[in-house]
C-alpha cells in the first residue's frame, strides 16, 4: 500500500518533478504552510541501556505510562498538537511560555509517577524547546531551523530531567520569574549554537 504523504510533501514532490524557479516555489510554500509556534521535543533517557538489561517490553511499558501522564500535562497548557515517534514525543504550542510550562509539568508528572528503568534508575525526560517560523507537515509534524535545533537540544544535549531552550525561544519568553536560566553554547554538526537551560 502506498504511503499517503501530507499535502506539503506532495506539493514539494510535484514541484521537484516539474522544475521551475526554486526561490518562487519556496516563497509559495512558506505562504501556504508557514506558521509561527513553539515546538517541544521530548526524549526518554535510558532506552538502549534499559532495553538491553530488561527487554523492550519493560521499556515500552514505561514509555506508554509516560505518555498517559504527559499528554494531559501538554493539553493543560493549550498544546496545539502532539504525537510520538520511537521513544520521543513532539508537540507544538502557541508560545514558548506555554511550551516551557508544559515541559515543567511533564517532568513533574513523570517524577510523581515514580517510573523506574531499573533499580535506582528513575525514568527521566530530556526536553528541547524552539520557537519560530516552520512549515506545517500535517501528521509528519513541523519543519524548520528551530525545529531542528529543538531536536538537537532534546535528543542530544539535554540530560535526564533537563529542559533546554533555543536562543530564539528564550528571547521570546514573556515571563521569566521563578525560573533560573543558564546560557550555554555548543557546537553541533559543525555549527555553534546558543541555548539556555531552565530550572525551578
Amino acid at each position: 500500500m502506498a504511503e499517503k504523504l501530507p499535502a506539503l510533501f506532495r506539493e514539494i514532490g510535484r514541484a521537484r518533478r516539474a522544475g521551475g524557479d526554486p526561490a518562487a516555489f519556496e516563497a509559495r510554500l512558506w505562504r501556504r504552510y508557514g506558521v509561527t509556534c513553539a515546538m517541544l521535543v521530548l526524549d526518554s533517557t535510558g532506552f538502549t541501556r534499559s532495553t538491553r538489561a530488561r527487554g523492550i517490553v519493560h521499556f515500552l511499558s514505561n514509555f506508554l505510562h509516560m505518555r498517559e501522564v504527559v499528554g494531559p500535562a501538554f493539553e493543560a497548557h493549550r498544546c496545539l498538537s502532539w504525537r510520538s515517534a520511537a521513544d520521543n514525543l513532539f508537540a507544538e504550542f502557541a508560545s514558548p511560555d506555554a511550551a516551557l510550562e508544559a515541559a515543567f509539568a511533564a517532568h513533574h508528572a513523570v517524577d510523581r509517577e515514580r517510573l523506574m528503568l531499573g533499580p535506582g534508575e528513575p525514568y527521566r525526560l530530556c526536553i528541547g524547546i524552539g520557537y519560530g517560523r516552520v512549515l506545517k507537515g500535517g501528521t509528519e509534524g513541523v519543519f524548520g531551523d528551530e525545529m531542528n535545533l529543538a531536536c538537537k537540544l532534546g535528543e542530544d544535549l539535554a540530560e535526564g530531567g533537563e529542559t533546554l531552550l533555543t536562543g530564539a525561544a528564550y528571547r521570546h519568553l514573556r515571563r521569566r520569574k521563578a525560573t533560573v536560566f543558564e546560557r550555554r553554547e555548543s557546537v553541533v554538526s559543525g555549527t555553534s549554537i546558543e541555548y539556555y537551560s531552565a530550572r525551578r
